[in-house]
């Protein structure tokens, strides 16, 4: 297992994580205390993601792991924060398991579009990469 757990790792989570999420949660508190508590829970609940998903990009830094490997424990550590934050959030209903389901549904539909996303950037980088050096 990698390293994750040394300073210069503590410092890249509290930098792609902790920066959104303190943000978000000072703008959440400042919500609050003008007497929006709804959308101070739901910015606080977006920070929370926000957070999550900062902190989890630090997988892709593992060189000794697979693409495929990164990918499966990103897809493990957005199911532990973000699905359970879109569950509470109220952003959808709720009133039986296929709800959930339905929610989980779209959680992995947004992530497989995501990933398409930047598999299609990587793919257009690397081919420019490759013209460049072939012009070179």
């Amino acid at each position: 297992m990698p390293k994750l757990h040394n300073k210069k790792s503590l410092i890249q989570i509290l930098q792609r994580g902790g920066i959104p999420f303190a943000i978000m949660g000072a703008i959440s508190a400042l919500l609050y205390l003008q007497g929006e508590p709804a959308d101070a829970r739901e910015l606080l609940i977006v920070a929370v993601m926000l957070f999550s998903i900062g902190a989890a990009t630090l997988i892709y830094d593992i060189d000794s792991w697979l693409v495929a490997k990164k990918i499966a424990a990103h897809f493990g550590v957005m199911c532990a924060t973000v699905y359970p934050c879109l569950l509470i959030s109220g952003w959808f209903p709720l009133d039986n398991v296929l709800d959930a389901l339905a929610v989980f549904g779209y959680f992995v539909t947004v992530g497989v579009a995501i990933l398409a996303g930047f598999g299609v950037y990587y793919l257009v980088r690397r081919q420019l990469s490759i013209r460049k050096n072939k012009i070179n």
